[in-house]
């Protein structure tokens, strides 16, 4: 939690109207800088059912990055499925937007979502992760919850009933990290053991057989792996020791075995000392521990960034990014990096704007995402693509405007508290006034007092509120002082307060 304050006055007399202001913020410029700024979230890309949660603004869609709506949630992980977005706020809550007709948002509706809502009963989640039309999480004590469609158990709770709000999946513990692919889930436990469920009829459970499991079950020949990632129809692990394995739908080459025949079970594909990997639609990605990107399987829009249109069944080195890339992320038909300077770039189809270039051109090779600096997360999803970037803190200004700040005893008056929000700020602001004691002599006088309230309470950072004096009819004249003090409530990231000094005068009016 942070308190900064920065205040200021604006001594404005206009039209009879008496401005008083302070504002709240980070003595920072626009541009974030690692460490001063706030995680937040920007997406890009198709926005046709909200997926990139900017409120509908850019809808059908956006081809550059926006923000995503709900600043004050403090996103510090997402997840791009296909039409539907899941990220991590505050205390681990979970905030899902877009697509929800089969319940994937977890809202207990299917009601499409365009800016983010917070899933309920879900916290101290540590990971998440969208599917086709259905989505994880990980809570701090290792289980797994999962909603939306589950026509092949993929929400690994044993059934095929579609869920519109989290239920557990069975029979797991232990777990720390999840990966939803098309219609199968994956779930890495503490002891590096990799369990699968939902769809398997491609051999992508990687459990050497072809049929679906509606309960987790674990991968019999892979152990010691320390990360998963689940594509479309196949999918990858890391192991302690750098390998790479894949195993599920190979006729792109997916895999990377050097082969087009699909794999029930993990094998061997890549030997560099994984910093990460990703599996996409027909494509996968992996970074070698020098900062080398390597891509394989289907190039048909250059989501290889290797320069063709060529695909390799094997590993090939992606061009132009040189050593400096430290995450990957592989959508349906893109790519997206993210370099060591905290610039993410992109490669692949763009038909959708899911590149964020602003052009409809699609690119061979990786180019930068504009607007995007301290990138700390990336997700490429099936038509749109998320981001967690660090930006200016939240900041607002708390204004009192009063046409006549003059006040008889006996009498009241009202003024606008106004509220702007700064930096995309969406906190709310708890509103409290205080008017400044009256002498001892005069304040043991009976009706001498003057109250002072403010309705509503709270407000989110852009709205106005109405604050009420009211003079008790032995109020002494004089000049009062109203404080008002605005407090954005414990927990919300960063925290902060700020006090507003409004005066009046107390007087009958002179002839």
């Amino acid at each position: 939690m942070s308190s900064i304050l920065r205040r200021s006055w604006l001594a404005r007399l206009a039209v009879g109207t008496v401005v008083a202001a302070s504002v709240v913020g980070p003595a920072v410029s626009a541009q974030a800088v690692t460490g001063t700024g706030w995680s937040h979230a920007a997406g890009w890309g198709q926005n046709q059912f909200g997926e990139v949660g900017d409120g509908g603004a850019t809808a059908p869609q956006a081809s550059t990055p926006v923000a995503v709506d709900g600043a004050g949630h403090g996103f510090t992980k997402v997840s791009a499925g296909n039409g539907h977005s899941v990220a991590i706020g505050t205390f681990g809550t979970v905030w899902t937007w877009g697509n929800n007709n089969v319940g994937q948002l977890g809202d207990g509706t299917t009601q499409r979502r365009l800016s983010p809502v917070r899933v309920q009963g879900l916290i101290g989640v540590v990971d998440v992760a969208a599917g086709e039309d259905f989505t994880l999480a990980v809570t701090s004590n290792g289980a797994v919850w999962a909603w939306g469609n589950n026509y092949a158990g993929q929400l690994g709770d044993g059934t095929t009933q579609r869920r519109f709000s989290p239920v557990q999946a069975t029979a797991l513990s232990g777990v720390t990290q999840v990966s939803a692919g098309m219609d199968f889930g994956l779930a890495l436990r503490a002891d590096g053991t990799v369990w699968g469920w939902g769809e398997n009829s491609i051999g992508q459970l990687g459990l050497g057989t072809w049929t679906d499991q509606p309960f987790p079950a674990q991968l019999p020949t892979l152990t010691g792996v320390d990360k998963v990632d689940a594509g479309y129809y196949h999918a990858l692990a890391r192991r302690t020791d750098g390998t790479v394995w894949g195993w599920g739908y190979n006729w792109d080459g997916q895999v990377g075995d050097g082969t087009q025949i699909s794999r029930p079970l993990p094998v061997l594909v890549f030997s560099g000392n994984a910093l990460d990997l990703s599996a996409g639609g027909l494509h996968s990605l992996a970074i070698r521990s020098d900062g080398r990107l390597f891509a394989w399987g289907d190039n048909t829009h250059g989501q290889l960034g290797i320069g063709t249109t060529e695909g390799k069944l094997r590993p090939a080195k992606v061009r132009d990014l040189g050593l400096n890339v430290r995450v990957v992320s592989a959508g349906y038909l893109h790519s997206l990096a993210l370099l060591a300077d905290g610039t993410a770039w992109a490669s692949g189809d763009n038909e959708f704007g899911q590149l964020g270039t602003g052009s409809p051109a699609g690119t061979l090779i990786p180019v930068q995402v504009p607007g995007l600096a301290a990138v700390s997360g990336i997700s490429a999803g099936f038509r749109h693509s998320l981001a967690v970037r660090e930006v200016p803190k939240p900041a607002y200004t708390v204004e009192i405007v009063s046409k006549l700040p003059r006040l008889e005893p006996g009498g009241s008056l009202t003024a606008q508290v106004v509220t702007t929000a700064l930096n995309g700020s969406a906190q709310q602001i708890d509103l409290t006034a205080v008017v400044s004691e009256p002498p001892p002599s005069i304040a043991a006088l009976p009706q001498s007092g003057v109250g002072a309230t403010v309705s509503p309470k709270i407000v989110t950072a852009g709205d106005t509120a109405t604050l009420t004096l009211v003079a008790q009819p032995n109020a002494p004249h004089g000049t009062y002082e109203v404080v008002v003090t605005a407090r954005t409530p414990v927990g919300v990231i960063p925290a902060a307060n700020v006090t507003t000094v409004f005066t009046v005068e107390i007087g009958w009016p002179s002839s």
